[in-house]
């Protein structure tokens, strides 16, 4: 006969994932071992991360857009641009430069 099974309430678990807490985290908290979180409530925490990422993700862009003071953060916007639109920062080496043929037929005096 084994221990029995951790009164825990899945609700907490989702709220947990919701924050993108760990699951060793978890764990701890409820004082439980880490298998017991994913063999009980893998659907509350697959669903609580996503709920996470979109409240995230909400909060990221109405930054982007809107900042502190409604003019809009242009560090979020550059960074969202990088990873939503595949913008990247240039190196040294990727910058083109250009190089002009001129020919001059007659110099003024």
């Amino acid at each position: 006969m084994g221990r029995p099974p951790a009164n825990i309430d899945g609700e907490q678990v989702r709220t947990l994932a919701e924050m993108q807490c760990t699951v060793d985290e978890m764990a701890a908290f409820f004082k439980v071992n880490r298998d017991t979180i994913y063999a009980r409530f893998s659907d509350e925490l697959e669903k609580g991360r996503l709920v996470g990422n979109i409240s995230l993700r909400r909060k990221m862009f109405h930054r982007a857009l809107h900042g502190f003071n409604g003019e809009g953060d242009s560090t979020m916007l550059i960074w969202l641009s990088k990873q939503y639109l595949g913008h990247k920062d240039r190196s040294q080496d990727e910058v083109v430069s250009l190089n002009f043929n001129v020919t001059v037929s007659e110099i003024p005096q």
